[in-house]
């Protein structure tokens, strides 16, 4: 075992990163002795998977819940943020194409967290607020929206079923439903990913649900955002995020279209296909614009 003492320095996060091309470090644990993630800390600070977060290397849960990586947090805020990816895309003179998010799926862990420190430090040296900072709002519902699919989807393919067919389907037949060879618990094969990772029914999933399958189904919601004059981030008027009946009904078509393409390819690449993400938000803006509608006959 080599054994080395440095003294008479300061600067601890400086030493680490100077140190970093023969001891490797990975990058989240150099940002997190700068300082870096406390914007994020705080914003995620009320949600209940606050402590179960990863922000350097090695760290561990005292109760031994799985962690989750800091760059699996800031990967799915990206698919949000308006700013790094605006709604549209001019495409013609005639047709607008929403844009497809560049952090869409198994993006690299470094790249996520050089692009998140960037935006960082742009914001600092021009005295803006972070534009997670101007999410706040719908960050809690971001996460929400994700255990809903975890928990929810097997049940809501069962009703809507193959998009390629009218009658219902059988999730638990489906290969990659039944990825956990033992239980975890109970009648329970995995705990949602965003919750306090105990143990109990609230957190548990009957089957398992691939996060390449809930990627893009949650990041065509961005349709659904916009912001105020003042840049702050809200979901558009006569959508609830905490309607989960008009919830199950939006995302119906899209659990159908990407659950079937699962099964024909695999999730990791429909997650990855351009083709596939662009059949969610063209659907996604068609439901803004009925919502949007609808919302002003209401008026």
């Amino acid at each position: 075992m080599k054994f080395e003492i440095t003294v008479n320095f300061s600067g601890v996060s400086r030493l680490a990163e100077a140190r970093n091309t023969s001891a490797q470090v990975l990058s989240r644990s150099i940002v997190n002795l700068q300082g870096g993630f406390d914007i994020l800390k705080e914003l995620i600070s009320e949600l209940p998977f606050k402590d179960r977060v990863a922000y350097k290397q090695f760290e561990k849960h005292e109760d031994g819940a799985k962690l989750i990586p800091v760059e699996n947090i800031i990967r799915l805020l990206d698919l949000f943020n308006l700013e790094k990816t605006p709604k549209y895309s001019l495409q013609t003179k005639f047709s607008r194409k929403p844009s497809i998010p560049p952090a869409k799926w198994a993006s690299g862990s470094e790249s996520i967290i050089k692009s998140y420190i960037s935006d960082v430090e742009d914001a600092a040296e021009k005295d803006e607020d972070f534009e997670y900072s101007k999410m706040d709002s719908i960050i809690p519902d971001i996460f929400n929206i994700y255990s809903f699919l975890e928990k929810n989807i097997p049940d809501i393919y069962n009703i809507v079923g193959s998009y390629n067919s009218s009658g219902g389907g059988n999730y638990a037949l489906i290969s990659f439903s039944k990825s956990q060879k033992s239980f975890l618990y109970d009648n329970y094969r995995n705990i949602t990913t965003y919750s306090d990772g105990k143990q109990n029914p609230q957190n548990g999933m009957k089957y398992d649900v691939p996060g390449g399958i809930i990627q893009p189904i949650i990041g065509s919601l961005r349709m659904l955002v916009t912001r105020d004059n003042n840049g702050i981030y809200k979901w558009i008027d006569g959508f609830n995020p905490n309607n989960y009946s008009e919830l199950e009904e939006i995302v119906s078509p899209l659990v159908s279209y990407v659950v079937t393409k699962s099964r024909e390819e695999t999730p990791d690449k429909v997650a990855k296909s351009n083709e596939h993400w662009s059949f969610c938000l063209m659907t996604m803006e068609q439901t803004r614009q009925s919502i949007i509608e609808r919302s002003n006959h209401n008026e």
